[in-house]
Formats: structure tokens, sequence, C-alpha cells
């Protein structure tokens, strides 16, 4: 995951753990106890017989209103299995940089591994016809002969965010090892507890990623960046982005 542009460079041992205190504190002061405050209010305000089912159905409605709706129904069985959406075809093109100059440093390793258009899927892997007449296809992901940035004057940002799943080490690594030592990079910058270390709570916290400091990091469960739930993008993402632009950083993941 990046802002701003499709990046060339692609690329899970893991045990559920909040990584640091710090980030629980914070769950709790910007999560948890809100939601607890407009429960109560609720609760006070309503005086309902039964406050238990009352806050449990107060909850349930409160997390469908936080999802965002899907554009699509459910699919169709066999081969009629194209969903059924709104969506059409331009609502699956990428958006690129202009590209430069600036070659693939994996050109020198395996030039034919490298694409200038690469191949598209369908969107709904089980589709071979359906009621849209033709498949939706989606870009596949991978690196390109020509690159946008200059690795030498790129800074590459790292953020885990969410619940934490396998692997999430091993990608930390993967993308710091080859960011410097295949692509070259100026520097990788890790962020700590989420998108709460993208914020000024914890962008003091960021440090810089080196390869002697992700070598065996694969070798340990949880997040070796720590990780944070929520979605504080919609308030605070211009506060994000000042921070990311402070430090010079071109491609976040």
């Amino acid at each position: 995951f990046f802002f701003g542009a499709r990046s060339d460079l692609c690329f899970c041992s893991g045990v559920t753990r909040m990584s640091s205190l710090a980030g629980l504190d914070w769950l709790a002061e910007k999560q948890v106890a809100p939601l607890i405050d407009a429960l109560l209010v609720a609760v006070l305000s309503e005086k309902p017989a039964e406050p238990l089912s009352f806050m449990m159905g107060r909850l349930a409605t409160m997390k469908d209103a936080a999802r965002q709706p899907l554009r699509r129904t459910r699919s169709i069985v066999g081969n009629e299995a194209q969903i059924e959406e709104e969506a059409s075809q331009k609502d699956f093109i990428v958006t690129k940089l202009p590209l430069t100059p600036h070659k693939s440093p994996l050109i020198d390793r395996d030039s034919t591994a490298l694409e200038d258009e690469l191949p598209q899927i369908n969107y709904n892997s089980t589709a071979t016809k359906g009621k849209l007449g033709t498949p939706l296809l989606m870009q596949t992901a991978g690196p390109h002969k020509d690159l946008h940035f200059d690795p030498a004057n790129t800074v590459v940002g790292i953020v885990s965010c969410g619940g934490l799943c396998p692997g999430l080490n091993d990608v930390t690594r993967a993308i710091t090892l080859f960011s410097l030592e295949v692509y070259g990079v100026k520097k990788v910058i890790g962020f700590k507890y989420g998108w709460m270390g993208l914020m000024e709570e914890g962008i003091g916290e960021a440090f810089e990623l080196t390869p002697s400091i992700v070598r065996d990091i694969h070798r340990f469960g949880g997040s070796f960046l720590g990780s944070s739930r929520g979605r504080p993008v919609h308030k605070h993402g211009q506060e994000m982005l000042d921070n990311l632009l402070r430090l010079g950083v071109n491609v976040l993941f």
C-alpha cells in the first residue's frame, strides 16, 4: 500500500498480540472511550427497559454504519458467476505516474521478467461469462522496466495497520532489503503502531530501517513495527500526508 503512485517494488510466522502498550493506550483513548461514551449517553437519554440488549443493538447498528457499502451482490453459481454490480471496466483502470529515464535495476538480472504492460486477470476468477456480458478485468501487479522515482532520491516508508496476520515481519524485511540492496533507494523508514505512527502522536517514533535491523525479524511473530486498528485517515489524512512529505517519503507500503 502506498500514497500517490503505482510502484514497481513487488513482494507471511505471526502471533496476534499488541506490540506496544503505547499503541494500546492510544486505542483506548481514541477509539474505545468515545464508543463507551456514546453508548452511555444513549442509555441515559432513552432509558431502555433492558439496557444490555439496547447496547448490543446499538453496537450492531454502529458496526453496520461503519462499513463501507459494497457495490456488488452475491455471485451467481457456475458459469453465470460474473458479479452483478454497478462497476464498469473504467473503474479498474490503474492511474500511472509518468515514466522517467530511470531504468529498473532488475533489467540486469532478468529482463524477460519485466513488462511494459502487465497482463490482466478476471475480477471474479470463477467467471467465464456473466450477466454483464464480458468479465471485468483487473491489472496484475509486477515490476516494470521503467521507473517513475529515481531510486537514489527515493525514501520508502513502511507501516502495518489493522489486525495482525502471519508474515508481516517477512514483508517488512523483504521490502527493506529489496529496496536498499537491489533498488538502492536513499532510505527506508518504519512507522510504529499503525496509522498512529503517521500522526503527531506517533511520528516521533519513526526510525530508519537498515539491513542489520531487519535481517532476522522474520524469525519472530507479531509485527516488528506494531499495529493498531481504526480508520483515522478520514479525519487525519492531511496531517499524515504532511508528516510523510516532511520526512521526504515518496513511496509508502
